[in-house]
């Protein structure tokens, strides 16, 4: 995918921005903050979710919200 491609490469970027490092040395740390990214990412999705049903269930349960 074009989109992961430019995110590694990014990151890449990051870790190494002289290109002095040993390439598997590159990799391993691309692929921890790919998945610190990808944590964040879950993570902030799970609380706009969680945000996003509140309303309806104060309104089910007869809340201060409720119309």
């Amino acid at each position: 995918m074009p989109a992961r491609a430019g995110l590694r490469a990014k990151f890449a970027r990051e870790i190494d921005p002289d290109g002095t490092l040993d390439p598997a040395e590159v990799e391993r740390g691309v692929e921890q903050l790919l998945r610190a990214h990808m944590m964040r990412m879950s993570l902030k999705a799970k609380a706009t979710r969680r945000q996003s049903r509140e309303p309806v269930a104060a309104a089910e349960a007869g809340g201060p919200d409720a119309a």
